[in-house]
């Protein structure tokens, strides 16, 4: 089964960016990934259409991030690819009690990860993803 229904969601915390994280943290520990599997993340508007950023990833064998970062701190969550050590990493040292008062961002998370990292791991970083939006058409 490829569909995990987490049942966590909290309607009562306001920053929906703490839900996707638990959401995550709970499916991803339900398959069993080798630390260095690559993960795709990507929104539920979107459907995959073709394969390219699939083969981006299989041509950097190396890398260790695939993501389009508007700045030091942000990036875009809509999709993007990292090995399963480095995503649970981010994840685990969330602090939801502060992301749960304060309007602090998935997208800033993960941007700030990625900025911590980027002389360790090796990154790809999209000029666009909307060179990569093409495969991924929101359902209509």
């Amino acid at each position: 089964n490829h569909v995990i229904y987490t049942q966590s969601n909290d309607a009562s915390i306001k920053n929906k960016g703490v839900n996707e994280a638990v959401s995550l943290i709970i499916a991803l520990k339900q398959w069993n990934f080798d630390p260095e599997d690559i993960i795709v993340k990507i929104t539920g508007r979107y459907a995959v259409l073709t394969n390219d950023f699939f083969k981006l990833i299989e041509q950097n064998p190396d890398a260790d991030i695939f993501v389009r970062a508007f700045s030091d701190h942000d990036i875009y969550s809509g999709l993007f690819a990292m090995r399963y050590k480095y995503f649970m990493e981010v994840l685990e040292n969330i602090d939801f009690d502060i992301m749960a008062n304060r309007p602090i961002a998935f997208e800033h998370i993960f941007g700030n990860y990625v900025n911590d990292v980027k002389n360790k791991l090796k990154i790809v970083y999209l000029e666009r993803v909307y060179d990569y939006l093409p495969i991924c058409q929101s359902h209509r």
